[in-house]
């Protein structure tokens, strides 16, 4: 359960496990064209390459979107559910493709974050790797630090860099919560889950716990976009919504960065 933390060994290798008549090559075919190069896959084929409690798991985190026939009619995340609960037999007339994609960084970092980038209703999305992100995490200085704090961290990719690269540890905080599963995810898919110090729902420090100790630094790629009277089509978005005149979040993370630092 990405929610609680819960990224087990046991889990972990369910997620990959193939069935019964599955070889490896097909299987490992068929996941890079669902979740790399996002192609449909019949919803019945991904119950073959995965456990039937993973594959649940991604429709309820909607990280896959499921539709019928060739009228492509969306079907909902409960509806889903429902039908593969019902009877495995209804899945032959439907199809699902990710929501999800896995990002390559530098030599040996996956980053896994949302495709789509505009929210819905029930649907609040995790920033791609943009180009000010990738920016970023090549050009943030790489001191060595015991502690690092990701503001507005999305993926995590900032704080997973820092963790492969010069940090010993590393806290997470971010105001969307789906962004927090994607933080978990991306920290067990790069092996370094043991070194995050914490993963925090809330605005910047405000959601840091009482007692939390100061940080060696400080990362954030906040929303930048301006927004005057909510009127920018391209700040819908929370990762994008900087405010009136775009600097409203920095802002608030350059102020309050003294209290917080070694």
């Amino acid at each position: 359960d990405f929610s609680n933390g819960d990224l087990s060994e046991s889990f972990e290798r369910r997620m990959l496990e193939s069935r019964e008549g599955v070889g490896p090559t097909s299987t490992l075919t068929d996941l890079v064209r669902m979740f790399l190069l996002r192609r449909k896959l019949p919803l019945a084929r991904l119950f073959q390459l995965l456990s039937s409690e993973c594959c649940k798991l991604l429709l309820r985190m909607q990280a896959v979107t499921v539709f019928q026939g060739p009228a492509c009619k969306l079907i909902s995340v409960d509806e889903a559910l429902r039908l593969v609960s019902v009877d495995r037999s209804l899945l032959s007339d439907l199809y699902c493709f990710s929501n999800i994609k896995v990002w390559p960084l530098e030599d040996d970092i996956l980053i896994a974050t949302d495709q789509q980038d505009w929210p819905c209703p029930g649907f609040e999305p995790v920033m791609f790797l943009s180009d000010d992100s990738l920016a970023l995490a090549t050009a943030a200085p790489r001191l060595e630090v015991d502690s690092i704090l990701d503001l507005c961290c999305g993926s995590g990719v900032q704080g997973i860099v820092a963790l492969r690269r010069y940090a010993a540890s590393a806290t997470f905080v971010d105001i969307n919560p789906r962004a927090l599963n994607f933080v978990r995810f991306n920290a067990a898919l790069n092996g370094v889950a043991n070194k995050v110090a914490g993963i925090h729902e809330g605005n910047l420090y405000e959601a840091l716990p009482n007692g939390t100790g100061r940080f060696g630094a400080v990362v954030a790629n906040p929303p930048f976009l301006p927004n005057p009277e909510g009127i920018a089509s391209q700040a819908a978005a929370v990762f994008g919504n900087g405010g009136e005149l775009g600097e409203h979040v920095l802002t608030s993370i350059v102020q309050g960065a003294p209290a917080w630092l070694i």
